[in-house]
């Protein structure tokens, strides 16, 4: 019975309060992706640039990762703003009311949206940081610095004493 009350949502000119928010989580969701998928391409280290293979290996599995991810959360950010600006254009005289349970379901697409803006952000740390580290493996590589790794990445393993 709760789930059935009809509650009034609150207009804004021709829109309701709800699409509006759907519409600014969509564009901002669809914003802050954009941003971040043209970083996971020019931000991580072309494996290209890197001597060692594995290192090279994987930069490229992180790297398409990052891009996978992203373009993910690039076509959820376009379904959630699509949504959005539908509901601002097209008038339905149902669209003035809704229920606990449409509420709830909105609420519930408003943290979707807003989850995959975070999750955005902190690949674009990790990306970061995984920018660093590689630069850091590079630069030891350069200088002369023994870097350390399993033995059987190197083949020392063939080369120790019987």
């Amino acid at each position: 019975m709760l789930a059935t009350t009809l509650i009034r949502i609150p207009e804004w000119g021709s829109a309701t309060i709800l699409e509006i928010i759907w519409t600014l989580i969509g564009a901002t969701t669809l914003a802050v992706v954009t941003w971040n998928f043209a970083g996971a391409k020019a931000n991580l280290i072309t494996p290209v640039d890197l001597e060692d293979s594995y290192e090279r290996d994987a930069a490229g599995v992180i790297r398409r990762g990052y891009l996978r991810r992203e373009a993910v959360r690039f076509v959820t950010a376009l379904m959630i703003l699509s949504t959005g600006i539908t509901g601002d254009v097209i008038h339905s005289p149902t669209s003035r009311f809704t229920t606990i349970t449409g509420l709830w379901l909105t609420a519930a697409f408003f943290i979707i949206g807003l989850l995959n803006v975070v999750q955005s952000i902190l690949d674009q740390r990790d990306r970061h940081e995984v920018r660093a580290l590689l630069l850091r493996s590079r630069r030891a590589s350069w200088g002369g610095e023994e870097r350390r790794s399993p033995p059987q990445e190197r083949g020392a393993a063939s080369q120790q004493p019987l």
